[in-house]
């Protein structure tokens, strides 16, 4: 998502998740507009974005500016990835400022008006780290120097001219402390993500923090990419206009801190809708319930690393208002917004209303949840309805339900609901279920199960509420007769915590998951010990859960003779050594 109108005397944009590698088949336009009788002057601090060879073989930038042209090179057009900016709100050929592909360091584009528009397209193919472009208001004009050529044209409508302009930076005597920006007539300082320019112009200072009040854009942990220093406490709070939400999306993060708590260095969002707080120390994407929210960054004094980097946009709810005119659910999308409709249901022609469909469903989600028609209504009657579990190959599948109200009998004969332990109704029951009872949680022995609901002509009730969710893999490995299972792990890497009780493997000896047959409990980086089972079974399973992703392990396994007695193993304690020194 990208784009808007920007309204102010100055400011910044990017491409799309600039510094990362902007997305492909991307199509963004962004107005800006200054004060009037002012113009803008756009300036690239960083420009990386596709070019071909007999298209856009160097930079190319193409200025019109009234009666003058300029032209760096002239080379065929950037066919493939672009920037165009155009004099005026709106892309015209004649309103062209500059159309840019390939690399282009600390280039100017000043606008004759005191709104210009940017355009950035991508096609489907390379994609680069992309842009980033510095815009203020002012007043400008061409400086007559001693290296101004003018070329005068065979047509008396234009002429051309080409600027030979001095880079100041080029030297050392700009006296900058961090960075140098050349400009028409002259040269300016800036300072790194984090820091600050000082009163003198040159000289920088470590900073945080502030009002943001941009349609989109960017805040990052002092002195990113490189280690924040100790004892920061920031706060960016991040507005935006009644009916809107902000998306706050986290492109880097690496904190001090478990996951567990955030005891030492983390960042918290305030969102002042008062539905929700959360703090983190491994966050992803945070979208606020209100029109405001706070970020607050804090150190201590103790281990630095390298932050975070987060982008925000801000979003219109069109959901907040009558379901956006859904008639069952609306779902809020960046820029945009969907109906949806209740299990049972499908969406109309008009994208908005819903209708009775059919209740035959094939889920491959690692995990979710799954309703009666018209739940938490009354169910239709005389339907048959189907739900087909699938999870990948390794892993088994457990549904639990929530809620449960059918009709009763004793023999469930009329509405009922049956489980199966595989992909279809043939497979064997896994039990029949009706009445108010809430059923027992039900786990699959492969990666499918399969669930189907009958309901006759003649009572209908509530229906039921349930989850599914695959968050084990299961290896059961079994020998021949009269053999043993010897497991060796070759390589070992899972999320390290003192208890192991996020990501974890464990090995039990045969194919009960009981405490009395747990022959070991690992995580972390530490290779486990050889294993072998004392019969022909051996079962291992590794569990994860959402947060922390690591490379997992590599684990071989052969038939040996059987074990005569099984180890028990439990998650290695820290080693805590003492040194006493005698001095003689």
């Amino acid at each position: 998502v990208c784009g808007g109108h920007i309204i102010g005397d100055e400011g910044t944009i990017q491409s799309p998740r600039f510094p990362e590698n902007y997305a492909p088949d991307a199509n963004c336009n962004w107005v800006i507009t200054v004060p009037k009788k002012f113009q803008v002057a756009l300036t690239f601090q960083y420009f990386n974005i596709l070019y071909m060879l007999g298209h856009c073989e160097l930079d190319l930038i193409a200025i019109s500016l009234n009666n003058i042209s300029s032209s760096l090179e002239t080379h065929k057009d950037c066919v493939y990835d672009r920037v165009e900016i155009y004099d005026g709100a709106v892309a015209e050929p004649n309103n062209l400022l500059s159309k840019l592909c390939g690399q282009v360091t600390a280039e100017s584009v000043i606008s004759n008006s005191n709104v210009v528009l940017v355009r950035f397209v991508s096609d489907s193919s390379v994609q680069k780290s992309g842009f980033h472009i510095d815009f203020v208001r002012g007043s400008f004009s061409l400086r007559q120097k001693t290296n101004l050529y003018f070329i005068d044209s065979k047509s008396p409508q234009r002429s051309s001219v080409l600027v030979l302009e001095l880079d100041e930076c080029a030297s050392d005597t700009h006296g900058c402390e961090q960075r140098c920006v050349n400009q028409i007539g002259g040269f300016r300082c800036e300072c790194d993500i984090g820091f600050s320019l000082r009163p003198d112009g040159k000289t920088c200072q470590s900073t945080c923090g502030g009002v943001i009040k941009a349609t989109n854009g960017t805040f990052f942990s002092p002195n990113f990419p490189l280690n924040y220093p100790p004892m920061k406490n920031c706060v960016w709070q991040v507005e935006a206009d009644e009916g809107y939400q902000i998306i706050v999306n986290f492109t880097h993060f690496n904190v001090e801190g478990m996951k567990t708590e955030c005891a030492y260095d983390y960042v918290l969002i305030e969102d002042e809708g008062g539905a929700l707080l959360r703090d983190y120390t491994q966050p992803l994407v945070y979208t606020s319930t209100s029109n405001r929210i706070k970020a607050h960054f804090v150190s201590d004094n103790s281990v630095e690393k390298s932050g975070f980097a987060a982008y925000f946009i801000k979003d219109l709810d069109e959901c907040r208002k009558d379901k956006g005119g859904c008639q069952q659910l609306c779902v809020n999308t960046i820029g945009s917004y969907r109906c949806e409709c209740e299990s049972g249901y499908v969406l109309a022609d008009d994208g908005h209303n819903c209708k009775e469909g059919g209740c035959h469903s094939q889920l491959h989600d690692p995990d979710g949840e799954i309703t009666s028609p018209n739940f938490p209504m009354d169910y239709p009657k005389g339907k048959t309805c189907n739900w087909h579990f699938v999870t990948t190959p390794g892993h088994r599948l457990l549904l639990s339900f929530e809620e449960f109200a059918l009709e009763e009998h004793n023999m469930c004969k009329y509405d009922h609901v049956e489980v199966f332990d595989g992909g279809d109704a043939q497979a064997p029951s896994l039990g029949v279920f009706c009445g108010n009872g809430v059923p027992p949680d039900i786990s699959s022995s492969s990666n499918q199960l399969f669930l189907t609901m009958v309901t006759d002509a003649s009572v209908a009730r509530r229906g039921f509420k349930a989850f599914y969710s695959s968050g084990k893999c299961e290896w059961r490995i079994i020998a021949e007769a009269g053999r043993g299972v010897e497991l060796r792990f070759a390589q070992f890497d899972l999320e390290k915590e003192a208890n192991c009780e996020f990501d974890y493997v464990e090995v039990f000896d045969g194919l009960d998951r009981s405490d009395e047959h747990k022959m070991g409990h690992f995580c972390g980086d530490e290779l486990p010990p050889v294993f072998v089972s004392t019969g022909k079974k051996m079962l291992l399973v590794l569990n994860t859960d959402d947060s922390e992703e690591r490379k997992g392990f590599v684990a071989e396994y052969r038939s040996s003779a059987p074990a005569t007695a099984r180890p028990v193993t439990k998650p290695t304690p820290p080693l805590v050594c003492e040194v006493t020194l005698l001095m003689l």
